[in-house]
């Protein structure tokens, strides 16, 4: 599996990130109420559409 960079967040004072515009469409989140989920594999974090 390769990898590859879509984008850069920065963490905000409230410990919050905006979900980059590259990486909804990738996971096809286009709606205020999509799902996404965290999981913890090898020590990195995933991101998944639910």
């Amino acid at each position: 599996m390769s990898e590859k960079i879509v984008g850069i967040s920065k963490v905000s004072r409230g410990f919050q990130i905006t979900l980059l515009e590259d990486v909804r469409r990738i996971l096809g989140i286009n709606a205020p109420g999509d799902r996404i989920v965290y999981i913890e594999k090898d020590g990195e974090v995933l991101i998944r559409k639910l």
